[in-house]
């Protein structure tokens, strides 16, 4: 019988992660990594991909490197798997952390941009999909795919919180066109789940709630009264599900919706 050490050790695997440079993508790294895992992050941010890589490889006895990869191109993503096989020899876990939620000012719902409905469900969907894809083709026995959904897939978004809020200049909402996206993640993953399960793949989902970051406080504060912890997430509580999901620690665990949101779906 394997100790539960064991089963964590990473040693040898190699992993993929989507949008990288993202707040996220550095502490899925770390996550990894730190358990002996081959980590190839990517994004279409080059530079920003660029340091990432540099600010974590002197830290990690294993290897990590990054490539370009553009979610609305299939074609550059197909060609990122097959360079990390040609590489690697394999694939063994895929975390689709890529996501977008919306850079513009948010329009009422009646007059809400096709565009940017499609640029979202473009990252947060389809260009999941298209990895999870490209993921199984060069996946064996007990690989597992991670799917990043959000507690916005779980439950419906409270704008009253985010009324007179702003980050970074910019007025905080909770688009539909997003917490649609992270409801079809789910559906995605447990699909998935069902149709991998033959392959010995499995396919699990993590639905965080908000994380602290450059919010004001009187925002962190509305955001803590929905919250039965009264807070907000720090973001390294996110590594232990990441390694739980990504290391035979999990290996009987498949079509799962982990719910990491300190209690705010109770309500």
């Amino acid at each position: 019988m394997k100790s539960i050490k064991e089963m964590q050790d990473l040693s040898g695997k190699v992993a993929i992660i989507t949008g990288a440079t993202g707040e996220l993508g550095k502490i899925h790294a770390e996550s990894l990594a730190e358990f002996g895992c081959n980590v190839i992050l990517t994004d279409i941010q080059e530079e920003k991909l660029k340091e990432l890589v540099e600010n974590l490889s002197p830290k990690y006895s294993s290897r990590i490197i990054g490539i370009r990869m553009d979610l609305f191109d299939k074609e550059s993503i197909e060609e990122t798997f097959k360079k990390t096989f040609e590489e690697f020899g394999k694939i063994d876990i895929l975390i689709n952390n890529a996501q977008y939620t919306c850079d513009e000012d948010i329009e009422p719902l009646e007059t809400f941009s096709k565009e940017v409905w499609e640029k979202i469900m473009g990252v947060n969907v389809t260009g999941n999909f298209l990895c999870c894809q490209q993921a199984i083709k060069y996946m064996g026995e007990n690989s597992s795919i991670i799917n990043m959904g959000s507690i916005m897939g779980v439950i419906i978004p409270d704008n009253r919180i985010y009324e007179g809020m702003e980050i970074n200049g910019r007025k905080m909402n909770s688009p539909l066109a997003y917490t649609t996206s992270k409801f079809a993640i789910i559906g995605l993953t447990r699909y998935l789940a069902a149709e991998l399960a033959k392959k010995k793949i499995r396919v699990n989902c993590i639905s965080p709630g908000g994380f602290e970051s450059s919010q004001s406080e009187s925002f962190k504060e509305k955001y803590g009264n929905k919250v039965p912890l009264g807070r907000m997430a720090k973001k390294e509580e996110l590594k232990g599900a990441i390694l739980y999901l990504a290391s035979d620690a999990s290996s009987y665990l498949t079509g799962h919706n982990l719910i990491l949101d300190g209690g705010m779906s109770l309500w």
